[in-house]
């Protein structure tokens, strides 16, 4: 630790140094490179040798561990559950049950999107917890808010801070590509 802006890894420029040579060799994205080092420009001319780059910062890629949660029926949180039968697609659970395909998924993560991982005999959580780890991770983008994130993903501030406990208390210590988690509980 004590690189520069709280970098836990620096990387100094060397002649002939590109962009990409760097990213290959220190298993970092161009995306994560750039936004650790805002000043260097699109095409990534602005570096030159001896320039002292960032390539680590703990409280941008670190992140806390969901906090699991079982489900009830075989044990734990939900206040309703379904099995699922042969012939069950996500849209007639939804349908059935009354919820939204954006409830079902959030109550159940270990649903892919496409919905065709379902199988019979499964539980499936329909209200009052999660079916599984309770979290959903969210790659932070530029120009986010704790604000934005929370009312977009309907969670308190609370719960993203308890999530998230690498976020200070104003928000300010966001940075794109971070990884937060977000508790729907």
């Amino acid at each position: 630790p004590g690189g520069p802006g709280g970098c836990a890894q620096t990387y100094t420029v060397v002649s002939g140094d590109t962009c990409s040579h760097i990213e290959s060799t220190h298993s970092i994205s161009d995306a994560q490179l750039h936004a650790l080092n805002p000043s260097i420009n699109s095409g990534c001319t602005s570096m030159f040798p001896f320039y002292l780059l960032c390539q680590y910062v703990p409280s941008v890629f670190a992140r806390s561990e969901c906090r699991p949660k079982t489900l009830t029926g075989s044990g734990g949180t939900c206040t309703s559950t379904y099995t699922v039968v042969s012939g069950d697609t996500c849209s007639h659970i939804e349908s059935t049950h009354g919820i939204s395909d954006a409830q079902l998924h959030a109550l159940n993560p270990a649903i892919n999107s496409g919905c065709t991982n379902l199988s019979i005999g499964q539980k499936l959580c329909l209200s009052g917890g999660s079916g599984g780890s309770g979290c959903t991770q969210y790659t932070v983008v530029s120009g986010d808010t704790c604000s934005h994130i929370e009312s977009t993903h309907g969670i308190s501030d609370a719960q993203l801070h308890a999530q998230n406990p690498a976020i200070n208390s104003g928000c300010t210590s966001t940075f794109p590509f971070q990884l937060f988690n977000l508790s729907m509980s």
